[in-house]
């Protein structure tokens, strides 16, 4: 039994049947009396952790045959080990630095292993220990390790490192961090819009691991990019389409203009508010004086003429909807997502998701194709 949230053990069921008992990896301290009057047990593995015993910690247990105390260990507390009589070899670390004198009394002790000098072991017991007990200084642990519970990519392992001498520690063995990956699968396709999101997982921890793709630079074949409203003299376009793009896509299209009616370069991205000029007869001869219908663009979601999809249009478009801001027809039209008659906080509210890619404005075009 552990003490709720904490690193120590307070108390070992003492009529437990078990001869053998692991002290779990991580223990930092063994309470006061905690496996006093174990009866059963014969064999304990502490852990490389431990670093304190409380009083009496081990008194009375009358099968208990050794016992190794982890190095980090520096005191031996009164009447640790006492009255222990099956006790017949104990390994003693070289950090202790106290030594009370009962901690051993009562027993009957045949051999020490320690691991610092037979001066320190002099200094440290002194007569604490009789001289007839068999004292082995300067020992060097040669370990055999058993594996205890394997590691994984998710989950620490614990190994058990036994010598000879009788000590036997539990050790926490790392994470591998080596993850067993499944196939990625396409958890949002990529659009012209927006990107996409692709994740794989692990069959061993189930750790989930996602990866951006970027949206696409050209549009399917076959995939309309733009729709023209003849009756109001609007175009609606995705976002990221480019002057080029759309030249290419409407007959006869020879300039877009900018807000302040400056010829636009064919790499610049279109912007709502920008003004496409379309001929009115594309047929006639490209020689002769062309009259054109200038149509403006709309980038839905695109309020403030930028042409990208912001914070700052989701605010425009929630403050016209309580009539704090006035907006011209191009910013109303891009701020009708959706299919929406009129502007709303709903609409707001969709501009805002599209800005951070929880919404394709891809469908919102789609939406307006289908209206066509």
């Amino acid at each position: 039994m552990y003490q709720k949230g904490s690193d120590r053990l307070l108390l070992y069921p003492h009529a437990a049947a078990r001869t053998q008992y692991r002290v779990y990896e991580g223990t930092k301290e063994i309470f006061t009396n905690a496996f006093a009057y174990a009866g059963n047990l014969e064999t304990v593995i502490l852990p490389a952790s431990l670093a304190a015993f409380g009083e009496s910690a081990f008194y009375g247990c009358k099968k208990l045959k050794s016992v190794g105390v982890p190095e980090g260990v520096t005191t031996l507390s009164p009447y640790l080990f006492a009255d222990c009589p099956a006790l017949a070899t104990v390994s003693l670390p070289q950090s202790l630095q106290s030594f009370e004198a009962t901690a051993f009394s009562g027993d009957t002790l045949k051999t020490v292993y320690y691991t610092g000098t037979a001066a320190a072991y002099k200094a440290l017991v002194g007569s604490a220990i009789p001289s007839s007990v068999k004292v082995i200084p300067s020992h060097v642990h040669n370990m055999s390790v058993r594996e205890v519970k394997k590691a994984t990519c998710g989950a620490t392992g614990v190994s058990t490192q036994t010598c000879a001498c009788s000590l036997a520690v539990s050790v926490i063995t790392p994470k591998t961090g080596n993850h067993t990956f499944g196939q990625w699968t396409v958890v949002k396709e990529p659009s012209f819009t927006a990107g996409g999101v692709n994740e794989r997982s692990c069959s061993v921890c189930q750790k989930v691991e996602q990866v951006s793709v970027p949206r696409l630079t050209a549009l399917p074949d076959g995939e309309a990019f733009f729709v023209k409203d003849d009756e109001n003299k609007l175009i609606y376009v995705y976002p990221n389409v480019t002057v080029n793009m759309l030249t290419a896509g409407i007959a006869g299209l020879s300039t877009v203009s900018g807000r302040d009616m400056v010829p636009c370069g064919g790499d610049t991205l279109l912007a709502t508010g920008m003004v496409a000029f379309i001929p009115i007869d594309p047929d006639a001869d490209p020689e002769t004086v062309q009259l054109a219908d200038p149509y403006l663009i709309v980038v839905q979601g695109d309020l403030d003429g930028d042409g990208v999809i912001g914070a700052a249009d989701a605010r425009l478009a929630l403050r016209n909807s309580v009539e704090l801001d006035a907006l011209d027809d191009a910013q109303t039209a891009a701020a009708k997502v959706g299919g929406a008659d009129i502007v709303s906080a709903t609409e707001a509210r969709l501009i805002l998701r599209a800005s951070v890619e929880l919404e394709d404005p891809a469908e919102w075009l789609a939406a307006l194709n289908k209206a066509a």
